[in-house]
């Protein structure tokens, strides 16, 4: 179940970063925070055009300056829920 953010305008903290969720090329469901940082940046680069940043690191105040940076600009980032909750409404 992936669905697009409305997401203009928005900021997101910190500790929204371990609660908000995108699919990876291969399909895995992953939070912003605990992604690799292959998996972030091959989410991100699809947004944004990144330069000056250790992209083999992705630490994560960078991270989070970068979603909030899309989001800042009206990007729309496609997002989506926990693999969990989609489980849990489905047999709920």
């Amino acid at each position: 179940m992936q669905e697009k953010s409305d997401n203009k305008s928005k900021k997101i903290t910190l500790v929204q970063m371990r609660q908000t969720w995108f699919r990876t090329a291969d399909g895995q469901v992953v939070n912003l925070e605990e992604s690799t940082p292959a998996e972030f940046d091959a989410f991100i680069t699809q947004y944004l055009e990144i330069e000056d940043v250790d992209r083999s690191e992705w630490n994560l105040i960078t991270r989070w300056r970068a979603v909030n940076f899309a989001l800042k600009h009206n990007v729309t980032l496609e997002l989506c829920e926990p693999l969990e909750q989609v489980a849990e409404v489905k047999n709920g």
